[in-house]
């Protein structure tokens, strides 16, 4: 079950170092995920302004602070086919926003961009609309000591003119790891630019890369958290976008189709009511249900003591206003049984 609500979009994380609404890294593009956008709030790239600005800015762009942006000790690969084989490495002069939506267009890594955002330079400081020129293959190195200092911090831009790059023990990308070329460290940078660069680009990617790796002696469905009712092999269900089959032919390739290009919409965070309605998938007796000998088919056996599990990826917290209390109540019958309480994060 996929979390596809509008949070997953975002550059930044955890949801805390969001400050002035600003979630994005890099100016985004309308319509990326395939639905509508939030407003292209964009953390500043300069670093030449008085502190604190100084610490904010160069914070946001180390993966110290901001768990989700490049991290050079970090090899970063293409997503997963579902053969187990890996997508085409992204082009270092021209890196899809979105893999797949490349009609969306890419931004070149090697070259100064210049673009229009609000900018925010600090948690308080968020500018008008303005065209600013920056070069996007940059990150900071944190050095010690506490993440707000500005002096903690080296700036790293990924350029040609210098030919070593300190990389990690895993960087197998690199001929001579832990030192890694200009040739490898802004491809490993495009890499992430592409497929790890926002939560649920991050998200497909380990999703994808832990599915590839199974054999076909499993059934996979797949589902979302703001899908509505729709007609799942002949009945009516929730959350559910396909009924578990057998993870091979073409319906393997199908889950991968649906994980990878699954729209994001700005919607909230339904995550037990997609639990129940999962819940309730799991529930049916027909034969064309998920405990069939082949779901989505008529006849054979109801193989009533498989093993079923709901694998739900989410990246925070559930929302009361789109969550309604599914009221299960204690269905397993043990004592102190709860889903989930409301201050609680989802799990």
């Amino acid at each position: 079950t996929l979390d596809d609500s509008g949070s997953m979009q975002f550059e930044i994380m955890p949801g805390e170092l969001i400050k002035k609404s600003a979630r994005y890294m890099y100016p985004r593009t309308s319509g990326i995920y395939g639905a509508g956008d939030y407003d292209n709030y964009v953390i500043a790239f300069e670093d030449n302004t008085p502190a604190p600005t100084h610490a904010y800015v160069k914070s946001m762009r180390s993966s110290q602070v901001n768990k989700i942006y490049y991290n050079p000790a970090i090899r970063y690969q293409p997503w997963s086919n579902a053969d187990g084989s890996l997508m085409n490495n992204a082009s270092v002069t021209c890196a899809p926003h979105n893999p797949m939506n490349t009609a969306k267009g890419c931004r070149n890594l090697t070259v100064n961009n210049t673009q229009s955002a609000h900018w925010l330079k600090n948690p308080g400081n968020l500018s008008n609309n303005k065209s600013k020129t920056f070069y996007p293959a940059v990150y900071y190195q944190y050095t010690g000591g506490p993440t707000n200092n500005k002096n903690n911090y080296t700036k790293v831009e990924i350029k040609s003119a210098v030919n070593s790059y300190t990389g990690g023990a895993n960087r197998t990308d690199c001929a001579t790891a832990p030192t890694c070329t200009y040739n490898e460290e802004i491809q490993n940078f495009a890499n992430w630019y592409t497929y790890y660069r926002s939560r649920v680009l991050l998200a497909r990617a380990g999703v994808g890369r832990a599915f590839s790796a199974q054999g076909n002696t499993m059934r996979v469905g797949f589902a979302s958290i703001n899908q509505g009712v729709a007609t799942i092999d002949g009945e009516s269900t929730g959350a559910v976008i396909s009924g578990v089959r057998q993870f091979t032919g073409v319906d393997r390739t199908n889950f991968f189709s649906k994980l990878y290009g699954h729209t994001i919409p700005q919607k909230g965070t339904p995550l037990r009511t997609a639990f129940n309605r999962v819940g309730q998938y799991y529930q049916r007796d027909d034969d064309k249900g998920p405990w069939g000998e082949t779901p989505g088919t008529s006849g054979g056996t109801q193989h009533v003591c498989r093993q079923n599990y709901t694998i739900l990826m989410t990246d925070g917290y559930w929302h009361d206003s789109d969550d309604p209390s599914p009221g299960v109540g204690n269905s397993d019958n043990l004592a102190g049984s709860t889903i989930i309480n409301h201050s609680s994060p989802a799990i």
